[in-house]
């Protein structure tokens, strides 16, 4: 019986769009740490190689603690799943031992935790590979820093972390408990480790750490370049005993998990709701109650513009709720808010000099932190608004309506935008509650509305348009969403292979550094005229989309095109008409902008640049030159127009022994 739930429960979740999800997030994160600098995952690579056995082991290690509410997901569905579905009736009365029952379930989600921490260690192996790295920062393949990583680093936490809240569904039989008891988890691990920072002994700091970060560090802190390029540690001393101690706990769990588990339903919520419902039904007396006559009731039928935007508005309420209500959803806002709330710390120092949480640097750790997971909730949920009815079976109920194909699409996508809209809401309560916690209250809550929902969602809706495009015109969720990955990665490494220009990179906008000087400066009208022009192109794609819009049960690329070319009428004609007017327009401003008004250079053309100065005059350096002694100046800053009035005076002074030519 092990044997058969185990095996049940992996074919269970490779059904299910979770783990697709997860690997994909874990996948990307990693990929991305590794090919770009933009992206860090327990600090930055520094001046080893991008794949030296130091890296793989700091990610993989990063990446087991960060996955807790992964691995939760899986082992908590599992054994709670019987009790949601009300089939916990049929197991317990089949003859089953609760090795067999328990043990199945466990090694089952413990199985397919693993596959997504697997990942990473893919990502890390294809990233190398990457033609755009220096080939001098990519060393030799190797097979044992994977296999050491993942045996001794990533298995003994995933194993941990599984049994803790196995047991702690197991015990409680509730969702909510459980991610409750999550939570609960990280803050005693973030305090205990404040504690520890205190204490002399490394020992101490070695055995207490349930993840291993302490005993990897200690053990490798004194590595030189060339021992992180080429070794993995010694499996003995502090880093033996951490991880046979925290397994040792692990075990222990379960196993007063599985002695304390009962098959019974009684005290279950579940069950307490059946027994309230089985006895009103039998001590209330019978009601009759009237209906109204069908034949005589009269239809009030309304195809009025009123009618049509309640169905629209009522629509879009569905889709919302059915994406806020999910538990990946809940998962992917629950890692952003934590990657958030560690990077947040992370800016706290700058060159060793403490620095308070101003909102601008909030703003940075937004967008380095919780923007990922943004983008991957877009594209996930782009796929899962397009095929809703489709994957329950609704669709042809839904496609009989009387109502419009844009009420149900317009429906879909808003509910994408005030998704966005959301989580930048979310992750700006949770900056500000961390400025708060800092004890800093100057909060700026007019820069937190132009720096999330302006410039932040402004991008995401863009994001939100092309996923949403390519699950209709595909139609095929996973090539969507595959899709969707390899034109996030390729607009990001485009620079690599020299081809920079917003013109032709999806939602990119130029840089828009902030300053609590100059704010956004004039950074802001390119970012505004290059988010225009990517608008009207966005909003072609949504014309096309409503064209190729799935309805009924003939869906093949044929009769689409033949459904676009009737749905192409005058108003069709006069969207497109002005969406190609507008991106035109705003695309020949644009370049009017960067490419005559001004000079445009590549990134390698400004390299050579610099390089042709340093050779030009590298050879006067050492030359005599006269010194600058004294300086006095008046100057005047103009911010908004970008100028500078300044008037004083030099004093310069030979200080060599000899005349200077």
């Amino acid at each position: 019986m092990f044997r058969e739930i185990a095996s049940f429960e992996v074919r269970f979740h490779l059904r299910q769009p979770l783990i697709y999800i997860s690997i994909g997030i874990f996948f990307l994160l990693t990929f991305l740490a590794i090919t770009t600098d933009s992206v860090q995952i327990g600090g930055a690579i520094g001046n080893v190689n991008r794949n030296a056995p130091y890296v793989i082991m700091q990610l993989m290690l990063v990446m087991s603690a960060i996955g807790v509410f992964v691995t939760t997901a899986f082992v908590a569905n599992a054994v709670n799943r019987d009790f949601e579905l009300g089939t916990e009736s049929l197991f317990f009365s089949t003859p089953m031992s609760k090795l067999g029952y328990l043990g199945g379930r466990f090694a089952g989600a413990f199985g397919v935790s693993l596959v997504v921490f697997a990942s990473v260690a893919v990502a890390i192996l294809v990233g190398s590979l990457m033609p755009w790295l220096e080939p001098e920062r990519i060393g030799p393949f190797t097979a044992l820093p994977y296999a050491w990583a993942f045996f001794v680093l990533v298995l003994p936490n995933v194993f941990l972390t599984a049994a803790i809240f196995f047991s702690l569904a197991a015990s409680t039989r509730s969702m909510l408990y459980t991610y409750v008891g999550v939570a609960g988890f990280f803050v005693v691990y973030t305090v205990s480790q404040a504690f520890i920072q205190d204490i002399d002994s490394e020992k101490i700091a070695s055995l207490a750490d349930p993840f291993g970060f302490a005993a990897f560090f200690i053990t490798t802190k004194y590595w030189t370049v060339f021992e992180r390029n080429t070794m993995v540690p010694p499996l003995s001393g502090m880093l033996l005993a951490n991880r046979l101690l925290w397994m040792a706990v692990g075990a222990a769990i379960l196993a007063l998990s599985f002695a304390r588990f009962r098959f019974a339903i009684t005290g279950t919520s579940s069950g307490k709701k059946r027994r309230k419902g089985g006895q009103a039904g039998q001590d209330a007396p019978m009601t009759r109650v009237a209906l109204p006559d069908a034949a005589t009731t009269p239809v009030v039928r309304d195809f009025s513009a009123v009618a049509r935007l309640r169905q629209f508005l009522y629509q879009t309420r569905v889709e919302l709720g059915g994406i806020v209500r999910s538990v990946p959803f809940a998962i992917l806002v629950l890692l952003g808010i934590l990657n958030t709330i560690g990077n947040a710390f992370g800016q706290q120092q700058m060159y060793d000099t403490g620095t308070w949480p101003v909102t601008g640097s909030m703003l940075r750790v937004i967008g380095s932190a919780f923007v990922l997971y943004l983008f991957i909730i877009i594209v996930f949920y782009a796929g899962e608004l397009v095929w809703r009815e489709r994957s329950l079976r609704l669709s042809g109920v839904y496609d009989a309506l009387p109502v419009p194909d844009w009420v149900f699409w317009g429906a879909k996508f808003t509910a994408l935008v005030v998704i966005i809209e959301l989580l930048f809401a979310i992750a700006g309560l949770t900056t500000i509650g961390f400025q708060l916690g800092k004890g800093y209250s100057n909060l700026e809550p007019g820069l937190y509305f132009e720096g999330l929902f302006y410039q932040g969602a402004w991008a995401f809706l863009l994001t939100a348009i092309l996923a949403f495009f390519l699950q209709v015109a595909l139609n095929h969720k996973h090539l969507g969403f595959l899709l969707m990955t390899a034109l996030f990665v390729l607009f990001f490494a485009m620079p690599s292979m020299d081809f920079e220009h917003v013109l032709y990179r999806y939602g990119i906008a130029p840089p828009r550094p902030y300053s609590d000087m100059n704010g956004y400066g004039h950074f802001a009208a390119g970012l505004f005229w290059t988010n225009l022009y990517w608008t009207f192109f966005g909003a072609a794609l949504l014309l096309a989309a409503h064209l190729l819009w799935a309805r009924g049960t003939e869906t093949s690329a044929r009769w689409r095109a033949i459904l676009a070319r009737r749905r192409f009428g005058t108003a069709a004609i006069a969207a497109s008409a002005i969406a190609l007017a507008g991106f035109l327009g705003t695309g020949t401003w644009v370049f009017y902008n960067t490419n005559v008004r001004n000079e445009y250079r590549t990134t390698k053309q400004r390299e050579a640049q610099q390089a042709a100065y340093e050779k030009s005059y590298k050879k006067y350096q050492r030359l005599p030159q006269p010194r600058i002694v004294s300086a006095k100046a008046d100057v005047d800053i103009f911010p908004e127009r970008r100028a500078a009035d300044i008037r004083g005076r030099y004093e310069i002074r030979n200080k060599t022994a000899a005349p200077i030519s």
